[in-house]
């Protein structure tokens, strides 16, 4: 039933469904060769990922995730940690300095693919704000604790938006990491 009606006729005459299944794989499956040349395109997407500024954050991630799925399917993973370094390199120029703070960020190698983007996701308003209003302060601070047997370490992270008051009414942003 899932084998379309062109192609119907090339398998009426099998006689048993081990013959069927191997014509099958053979004309739908692509041969090794296919397989390593589809591995090798999607393998090239991956490096040359980008989220454009019409795409914005959210279709940028379906398409990532999309990707990464294709990828492991063809048995070419990408691990959490390189998958999520790609991702915020592929953000558009808007997110630079989001993108910076969250490559520093302790703890990007264990974080998720979907934590990660839920995480750019609080930023977003703040990212298209930075780019639209024109008179915006905003401040947001990250406080991630990292402790051992010797010391406790406060690493904080600080973000501020404000708005620079000259004749081009241009805006600046600034992103700071503080240790």
């Amino acid at each position: 039933m899932a084998i379309p009606e062109d192609h119907l006729a090339k398998f009426h005459k099998m006689t048993d469904a081990k013959e069927m299944w191997n014509a099958i794989k053979s004309r739908f499956g692509g041969n090794d060769e296919s397989k390593k040349m589809q591995k090798y395109i999607l393998k090239q997407q991956f490096e040359g990922f980008t989220v454009s500024n019409t795409d914005g954050i959210h279709k940028g991630y379906e398409r990532f995730q999309s990707l990464l799925s294709q990828l492991e399917i063809h048995g070419a993973g990408v691990s959490t940690e390189d998958a999520n370094q790609k991702f915020l390199r592929s953000l558009p120029s808007a997110w630079l300095q989001v993108s910076l703070i969250m490559r520093n960020k302790p703890g990007m190698d264990s974080l998720s693919f979907d934590d990660l983007y839920n995480n750019l996701r609080v930023f977003e308003n703040d990212v298209k704000g930075s780019t639209v209003s024109s008179s915006n302060l905003q401040n947001v601070a990250f406080v991630s604790e990292n402790t051992n047997s010797t010391n406790d370490v406060s690493t904080v992270y600080g973000v501020s938006n404000t708005s620079g008051h000259n004749s081009k009414h241009e805006q600046t942003s600034s992103y700071s990491l503080l240790a």
